[in-house]
């Protein structure tokens, strides 16, 4: 009886030692295997599909599903990938293959990277975010999408980002980000694309252009009186009147304004003297979307020595292209005081000034 009992233990131990044979025999076969996939995939690339098969046809049952789940991914992103690098899927495979083997060695495994290839649109254009229609879904195409979180970050021209949170994965080969939310600003960059920390793609920002346009006035003419005087007596005489005149324009907020300084001398006598000096709006700007930018017509007037020798008005004509069409000049005549009777009028030629576009947008 015991004899049996030893035989019997016998036969089972050989018959489990045979089983560890076949497990050992199998598992060297499917390394011998894998490394002839990953070895015909680099001179096969364009067969992937029929190494795959091959490869499924000959490994053990354990391995027949993650070939066949391998393969079913592939061939999934054929599609998505037209426009993407060739070896892209190839060289995922071949990871793929790499890991089955390290795992019948027990070595650690390659990490599993997403790989982002294309990008729809392929920039986030600010000129048409106030656009109800401006379609604000990034689509983007790639392999592995599904392998860990990715996650969009709005970069910022000084060195700062704002997480955004997490893409929509709709296969391991196609997500989307919708960007509707993302507080975009004249400061934004681009909208990027991360895994643990890494860059996998991005999508730059268009920054709006500030819009311009040229708006040409005629002004009112101008008037200046009420002088001050300077020297002398009230009396001009019988003498001539000279005139010097200065108008420089300059830009104070919306307003367009002409600073006007003139004096005006008794030629003989003692010399008599006034002098004005006068801030007059040329003009405003109506529209608070835009500012005065420049003034592109010319901005200042000189006018020295101007002499008004009759007793009464005397109109000079200037240069169409300057500041001033022309001035009409009063000042020679014999009175009480003369200072109430001078004047100068001025009339201007047309005014060229640029408005450009206020808010989010670059000049």
């Amino acid at each position: 009886m015991k004899k049996f009992i030893y035989s019997a233990a016998l036969a089972l131990s050989m018959l489990l030692s045979g089983c560890d044979l076949v497990s050992n025999l199998f598992s060297s076969n499917d390394r011998a295997d894998l490394q002839d996939a990953i070895n015909r995939l680099g001179s096969e690339s364009g067969n992937w599909q029929q190494v795959l098969s091959d490869l499924q046809n000959n490994v053990s049952r354990t391995l027949q599903s993650d070939v066949q789940n391998l393969t079913d991914r592939a061939v999934a992103s054929v599609g998505e990938h037209a426009n993407c690098l060739a070896d892209i899927r190839i060289e995922q495979i071949k990871r793929e293959l790499r890991n089955m083997l390290a795992r019948l060695n027990g070595q650690p495994l390659e990490p599993i990277v997403p790989i982002i290839c294309k990008v729809s649109p392929n920039k986030v254009r600010m000129v048409f975010m106030s656009d109800p229609n401006y379609e604000r879904v990034i689509e983007l195409s790639g392999y592995d999408m599904d392998k860990g979180p990715i996650t969009a970050v709005l970069k910022r021209d000084n060195g700062g980002a704002v997480q955004l949170g997490a893409l929509q994965v709709q296969t391991h080969y196609h997500a989307t980000y919708n960007f509707a939310t993302a507080p975009l600003d004249i400061h934004s960059t681009e909208i990027a694309f991360l895994h643990n920390g890494a860059q996998l793609s991005a999508v730059p920002v268009e920054q709006k252009p500030c819009a311009e346009r040229i708006v040409n006035t005629s002004p009112s003419n101008v008037s200046l009186s009420d002088w001050t005087a300077d020297g002398g007596d009230k009396d001009f005489g019988f003498e001539n009147a000279e005139f010097d005149v200065e108008i420089d324009l300059n830009i104070d907020g919306q307003n367009v304004e002409a600073r006007v300084r003139a004096v005006v001398e008794e030629t003989g006598g003692d010399h008599t003297k006034a002098r004005k000096t006068q801030t007059f709006t040329l003009y405003t700007n109506p529209d608070p979307n835009f500012a005065i930018d420049a003034i592109t017509s010319s901005d200042e007037f000189r006018e020295s020595s101007f002499i008004n020798n009759e007793e009464a008005d005397e109109t000079e004509t200037y240069s169409s292209g300057g500041v001033v069409n022309r001035i009409t000049y009063r000042g020679r005549r014999f009175g009480f005081d003369d200072r109430d009777h001078v004047k100068l009028v001025v009339v201007f030629n047309q005014l060229s000034v640029r408005l450009k576009e206020r808010g989010d947008c670059l000049p």
